[in-house]
C-alpha cells in the first residue's frame, strides 16, 4: 500500500449481557490491531472490520458493543516473519 502509515488501533468494547448476568460493569475489554492505512479514519474502519471478523469466529456468544477506538501512529513497525 503506497502513501500509508502504520497504526495501532485499540478497539474498546463491552459485553452488556455478560455484565448484566454478573451484576456489575467492569472496564471495557480491548483488542489491538497493528495495520497499514492511508489515514486514521481508514485505520479505524479496517480495525472495525477485523474486530467483526474476529467476533464472528469467536466461540463466545456474548453480544459485543464497541464503545471507543484509540489510535496511535507506529513509529517503528513490528517486523513479521
Amino acid at each position: 500500500m503506497t502513501d500509508a502509515a502504520r497504526y495501532l488501533v485499540t478497539v474498546l468494547y463491552r459485553e452488556p449481557l455478560f455484565e448484566r448476568s454478573i451484576g456489575r460493569r467492569g472496564p471495557p475489554y480491548q483488542w489491538t490491531f497493528e495495520l497499514e492505512a492511508k489515514s486514521r479514519a481508514l485505520a479505524i474502519e479496517e480495525a472495525r472490520r477485523r474486530f467483526e471478523a474476529c467476533r464472528l469466529e469467536s466461540s463466545v456468544g456474548w453480544e459485543r458493543e464497541i464503545v471507543a477506538f484509540e489510535v496511535e501512529a507506529v513509529l517503528h513497525p513490528t517486523r513479521v516473519a
